[in-house]
């Protein structure tokens, strides 16, 4: 094998090939032609010859010539599918009837025995021929089967059309042969009319080989061009005695089969060579100079490698060999290896650069007994094991990985100047652990891990006690230990809230504290009352925190001086959420909405007087005049805390509807709904109804929201105004029919996914207005084409209790862009194949036309189930189709259910 694979070519196409040749193919023909050219050019010209020769009847010798063709083309398939001829037969007698054992051939091939006594005796090819042996052997069978005994019939006329039958005779006549060539064409057919038949007939016959033929050999490089075929192949060869052939013919050469094509990835930088080396610099080999060293420094996504599937056989070999030690084979693997890691630096880099395949070659590495591995083996697993470690495991990960596997035991010394790191030191000084356990000598695995659980409790305590020293000590430039005892809150700590709170209380009574504004460059004020506020947030939002109510009145004074005194981040950034949440302000806010909820959890819900703090309730409202609080940050708090304030005041949320969203203020209008859309996707009756009626919805609607997550929100929010009994999908002035017809793909995805998400929910009636929402649906997005938005709409196929007509249509066209829902696709389809099985099938064939279907798992236990449906419902040809573009797309497990079917 000394060319290249087509990377892009998957099933050749012959029509093109013909295009200038003025001849005219059959659908069959030309499939029987493209599967022939797989064989071989030559076989493939006899057919196309013999074609050519039908087709001109201005031949007058055309009988003879076909006659000719057809034995070129049997004898060239008998070539390549019959293994070598043993040279006898083996038959058991059994008709004593007291004659000697004789033999006639019967001209129709058939044999006749007799025998004086019953038992077994052989007879060789040269009596009885070895066309019917042939033929039987090209199938794989023992005995005739109707498509063998149809092969041996046909074939076995030819040879009366090949010679003349006398110079002075008139010529045999065209009309005489052309019946027995369409008998022949009938038999190709069978065999290789198409891709499914190829493989039983072709495929299969030559992996039951135990070793390959010098025919199959020539034959392997036309065959598994196609991606599908080498694959297909590569995955199901077993036998053993293949590895040295293979290895011969170059199937294994990294120089003619580590193959790249551009990736439709954005690039990605794999630098892992500094990563890796300590871990590799043991090695005895010269490690600076191998090619596969120089190779792995820089490696990129833009291209990825097309997969070799002939290593998948090697592992799976090397694997079985190293149960089943074979001296011979295990040797050839060395041999194998050898080449790829002593192969040109360009190949290196592929190689390394592959993550599939460099499991695959370490895989294969791992099972060599010691005895066979070389140092240059070692280190490729090394280097590969560092590119998938870099790839697939940031610092931050591999840093955990190390304090859960790796054993330590330090001194005193070492013990005291980890607990003195900063959190990002001791992050570092993890992940390049490596290097410290290659150097000490004290490695013990419970012994990190308990360091590190040790480090927490230590930091802990000492802010603890660091709090609860004098206030005019607190150094502001020390503001970081906030963030530390954050951090180990959230790790569930318990907590000394009752010390924390009067620590920041004393705090803030420090006039310095508020006037003494920046040390060393650095604003430090501002980012330690964002910490006082998540901290205080973190400590409500579970009862594991040990947040006792007591506690309420002291942090409810904090936080009001906290909404006083953070600064105001004025600038409006495209997206509301990134000036919330990156806001000290904003946090603030978020805290004070927290303890309402807290305090209301804490009190007797049907006390309605008490569920919202009065000092909290009368700050809000205060705030709600622009002129007293301007920052968007509260705009965004009241968005999107607003169906929690219904809870804790319908009433106020009411009667100020229309000052949380100021229609005049377009800035603040827009913060504010956008945030309450993110924080919910449904709307609450009462409050869609008032913001409906306040034409709030209808300028959202016109409204460029900067966030896709908001558009689909909005979407959800006027379908279940829908489904509640707004305006009808055809009343041009109402909001569900601005999304419909909508051009914004946003929308149209956000109606999809809500009506699937309310699947179970749905009544009869509004399942009718799903219907009526496809129909304007399939009109909008078929003509967007948009492969994202029709996969979704693929799923509404479970709302149509019969595929009649106009849902046929819309079917068809989902089934080619089910993409990742092929599973929910193929299981409604089962549960309508017993009533419409005509057109199961004909969504069927439109599915594995899906862009996404090589790449799809499908659920083959359901599309089985269906497929054989199709078959009792009288549907063959149509299932025979399907089965045979699943088999071209790579699912071959259809295979049985089809040879099932066709005797």
């Amino acid at each position: 094998m000394k060319s290249e694979f087509d990377v892009h070519e998957d099933l050749p196409k012959p029509n093109e090939k013909l295009q200038n040749q003025n001849l005219e193919l059959s659908p069959r023909q030309a499939e029987i032609y493209r599967n022939l050219e797989a064989i071989g050019p030559e076989i493939a010209a006899f057919y196309l010859d013999g074609i050519r020769i039908l087709q001109n009847d201005k031949l007058e010798t055309a009988p003879y010539l076909l006659a000719h063709v057809a034995r070129e083309i049997d004898g060239g398939l008998r070539d390549v599918l019959s293994e070598k001829p043993r040279g006898e037969l083996e038959f058991t007698i059994s008709t004593p009837d007291g004659n000697n054992p004789t033999f006639e051939k019967r001209i129709t091939d058939t044999f006749e025995f007799v025998c004086d006594t019953p038992g077994t005796f052989r007879i060789t090819y040269d009596r009885i021929g070895r066309h019917k042996p042939s033929i039987l052997q090209s199938l794989g069978i023992n005995e005739p089967s109707p498509l063998a005994e149809r092969w041996l019939e046909v074939t076995g006329k030819f040879h009366k059309f090949a010679h003349r039958r006398g110079a002075w005779k008139e010529p045999r006549e065209r009309e005489n042969f052309v019946p027995l060539w369409n008998e022949f064409d009938d038999v190709l057919a069978d065999l290789v009319g198409n891709y499914l038949n190829f493989l039983i007939t072709v495929l299969d016959r030559i992996l039951a080989c135990k070793e390959p033929t010098d025919e199959i050999r020539g034959v392997l490089p036309h065959l598994l061009k196609s991606d599908m075929r080498r694959k297909y192949f590569f995955e199901n060869l077993a036998s053993p005695a293949w590895l040295q052939p293979l290895k011969e013919d170059g199937w294994f050469d990294p120089e003619s089969n580590v193959i790249v094509r551009p990736s439709k990835s954005s690039a990605k930088e794999l630098d892992w060579y500094d990563w890796w080396k300590p871990l590799v610099d043991a090695q005895k080999f010269d490690f600076e100079s191998s090619s596969l060293t120089k190779a792995r420094t820089r490696v990129t996504k833009t291209h990825v490698v097309s997969p070799w599937y002939a290593l998948e056989y090697v592992e799976r070999i090397a694997e079985h060999t190293k149960d089943h030690l074979c001296d011979e084979t295990m040797n050839i693997l060395v041999e194998i290896l050898d080449a790829i890691v002593d192969c040109p630096e360009d190949i290196a880099k592929k190689i390394i650069g592959d993550w599939t395949l460099s499991k695959r070659i370490t895989t294969i590495i791992s099972c060599l007994p010691v005895d066979k591995k070389r140092d240059k083996h070692a280190a490729f697993a090394r280097l590969a094991f560092g590119n998938l470690s870099k790839d697939f495991m940031p610092l931050a990960r591999y840093a955990h990985r190390l304090i859960e596997s790796i054993e330590y035991n330090p001194n005193p010394a070492f013990r005291e100047w980890l607990f003195n790191m900063s959190r990002g030191e001791r992050i570092k000084f993890l992940a390049e652990a490596h290097e410290f356990v290659d150097k000490s000598e004290h490695l013990t695995e419970q012994g990190l891990v308990n360091i590190h659980r040790e480090y927490v409790v230590l930091i802990l305590q000492r802010l603890m006690s660091y709090l609860r020293c004098p206030p005019y000590t607190f150094p502001p430039e020390q503001c970081s230990a906030l963030s530390r005892l954050l951090a180990a809150l959230h790790d569930k700590k318990k907590f000394d809230w009752e010390t924390f709170l009067e620590f920041i209380r004393k705090l803030f009574s420090l006039e310095h504290f508020w006037t003494n504004e920046q040390v060393k460059d650095f604003k430090y004020r501002n980012q330690i009352l964002g910490d006082i506020a998540e901290l205080i947030a973190v400590g409500m939002n579970n009862d594991a925190y040990d947040f006792d109510p007591r506690f309420l009145p002291l942090t409810e004074q904090i936080l009001l001086v906290l909404v006083e005194k953070t600064e105001l981040k004025c600038a409006l950034k495209e997206n509301p959420m990134d000036t919330f949440l990156n806001s000290s302000r904003g946090m603030a806010f978020w805290t004070m909405m927290k303890y309402a909820l807290y305090f209301a959890y804490t009190r007797n819900t049907e006390q309605a007087d008490f569920r919202w703090p009065q000092a909290i309730r009368t700050d809000f409202t205060k705030r709600l005049d622009k002129n007293v609080e301007s920052s968007f940050e509260f705009s965004f708090a009241l968005g999107v805390f607003l169906p929690r304030l219904l809870d804790l005041d319908r009433k106020w949320v009411i009667d100020n509807i229309n000052y949380i969203f100021p229609l005049q203020d377009e800035h603040h209008w827009y913060v504010t709904f956008s945030a309450y859309l993110l924080s919910s996707d449904k709307s609450y009756e009462s409050l869609g109804f008032l913001l409906q009626e306040g034409g709030h919805y209808q300028k959202a609607l016109n409204t460029n929201f900067a966030h896709h997550t908001v558009e689909t929100a909005l979407a959800k929010h006027i379908c279940t105004f829908w489904l509640e009994g707004a305006k009808d999908l055809d009343d041009k002035t109402s909001l569900i029919y601005e999304i419909v017809n909508s051009d914004n793909l946003n929308f149209l995805s956000a109606v999809i996914h809500f009506f699937w998400d309310q699947r179970d929910n749905l009544s009869e009636e509004d399942k009718v207005k799903v219907r009526s929402a496809w129909r304007v649906l399939f009109k909008v997005v078929s003509e967007s084409n948009d492969s994202i938005v029709l996969s979704a709409l693929s799923r509404w196929v479970i709302f149509i209790d019969y595929i009649d007509e106009e849902a046929l249509a819309w079917l068809k066209f989902s089934a080619k862009h089910t993409d990742f829902y092929f599973d929910i696709f193929v299981n409604a389809l089962l549960i309508h194949a017993s009533k419409t099985p005509a057109e199961v099938g004909i969504i069927y064939i439109e599915l594995s036309k899906s862009s996404r279907f090589s790449t799809s798992l499908p659920a083959e236990d359901k599309v089985i189930e269906t497929i054989r449906i199709l078959y009792d419902a009288g549907h063959k040809d149509t299932a025979n189709q399907i089965c045979v573009q699943f088999a071209e797309a790579g699912f071959d497990f259809l295979k049985p259910l089809y040879n099932e079917y066709q005797h």
